[in-house]
């Protein structure tokens, strides 16, 4: 039998039949054929997206004022939102996610109200503040290029002072019948000598002259991540030369009294011990232009920029449906696919089926070929031409032996045993 099996599979080198070998071959690759079909089975994914647009159902500016500047009585308020963003950004601290979207399939774009700060830095070599050989302060004095009426003094003596910042009105709005352009919010100005803690410095005098717009920026969120803002995203309002009412605290803030508005006006003055220096009664002040004012004026305007960035940001996530929101939901079950080009493998027992037969479509009838009848090969007899074989009828005597035994196991049962014998 197993040669008759090996025979079967090297006809397909030494066999006569091309048919037969080309279908051995293709009979055998057989067995590759349910590991290629099953492999043709992919897992993929039908993306469903929706988007929803949400109107403002609350006042645009809600997410910038609280409890804490919603109020102005003589300078005593200040603006407690932009001082806590202006924290967060300073240790490097992010945004928290709105509630809108909590996770990766849900995304939301919001159109919302936006303080937003240009700013620009110019720095120039200045000589040292501390001369103790001075009997009087030397003062100087210098202003800022968008709002001529906002002043800052520094003073080089012992002590002296070698930082000074305010916050006032924007260019032409001291006035309600002013010159006020369109989106007008206020300036922040300010100008520090840095390094005054070097000997021999260098030192460098830096100015910072920012302005304040109102308007309104781009955010986008994905899941429950940090809202960023887009860049270049915020659009000034043009239509209006009157801030919103419900911001008028916010704006009094910035601009009414400024020797009042604790959080954009602060000065440090010092002698020549940390203990008297006045930038360290300012957080802000002190992480804005860093101990003894070591930071650069470049650094400072970039960072008031950030700090209102993200102070918007930090309103979106408070009151996120203050603003126009586009809520977008992808949904993704996952679905099984099938690549048609594996099919490709069934044209093997399809193409070995048909030259397997190829051959046999000429046999008809039962007088060239019976195939497997009993009754048909019985009635036709033995095959004429084949030598006779001898049938031995005889029958062979056999004798069986029976042989019983007994025996008993550990539980004292008895057990029967029937052996046998034949010869």
């Amino acid at each position: 039998m197993e040669r008759f099996a090996l025979a079967k599979i090297l006809y397909i080198f030494d066999g006569s039949s091309w048919l037969l070998k080309f279908t051995g071959v293709m009979v055998i690759g057989l067995a590759i054929l349910g590991p290629v079909l099953v492999s043709g089975i992919s897992q993929g994914e039908i993306v469903t997206a929706t988007t929803q647009s949400i109107p403002s159902s609350s006042d645009v500016w809600s997410g910038w004022i609280t409890a804490a500047n919603q109020q102005y009585s003589g300078g005593n308020f200040r603006d407690v939102p932009r001082e806590t963003a202006a924290l967060a950004y300073l240790n490097n601290l992010t945004t928290p996610g709105s509630r809108v979207c909590s996770n990766g399939n849900c995304s939301v774009t919001g159109l919302t109200a936006s303080i937003h700060a240009t700013c620009q830095a110019i720095s120039q070599p200045h000589s040292t503040m501390y001369n103790s050989d001075l009997p009087n302060l030397i003062n100087e004095t210098y202003t800022s290029t968008y709002q001529p009426n906002a002043l800052v003094a520094l003073s080089s003596g012992a002590p002296y002072t070698y930082a000074n910042f305010t916050s006032y009105y924007a260019p032409g709005c001291e006035t309600v019948a002013g010159n006020c352009a369109p989106g007008s919010f206020a300036i922040i100005f300010g100008a520090f000598v840095n390094q005054t803690d070097v000997p021999n410095g260098p030192y460098y005098l830096n100015t910072v002259d920012c302005i304040l717009a109102f308007g309104t920026a781009s955010i986008t969120q994905t899941g429950g991540n940090e809202p960023v803002s887009r860049e270049g995203s915020f659009v000034q309002n043009m239509s209006s030369i009157y801030r919103p009412g419900t911001i008028g605290a916010l704006s009094r803030i910035y601009t009414k009294d400024p020797q009042y508005t604790l959080q954009w006006n602060f000065n440090a003055a010092t002698g020549m011990g940390d203990g008297a220096d006045s930038l360290y009664n300012s957080a802000l002040a002190t992480l804005l232009s860093m101990p003894k004012a070591k930071s650069s004026g470049i650094h400072v305007a970039r960072s008031i920029v950030r700090i209102f960035e993200m102070s918007t940001l930090m309103a979106f996530s408070r009151v996120p449906y203050a603003s126009g929101l586009a809520v977008s939901t992808t949904t993704s079950p996952p679905v099984h696919v099938y690549d048609r080009l594996v099919l490709a493998i069934l044209l093997l027992p399809l193409v070995a089926t048909l030259l397997g037969t190829l051959g046999r479509w000429r046999i008809t009838g039962k007088d060239i070929f019976v195939g497997y009848d009993p009754v048909e090969i019985a009635r036709r007899g033995p095959v004429k031409g084949l030598p006779d074989r001898t049938v031995d009828d005889s029958i062979d005597e056999k004798f069986i032996w029976s042989e019983q035994e007994y025996d008993v196991d550990d539980r004292g049962e008895r057990h029967s045993r029937d052996r046998f014998a034949v010869g």
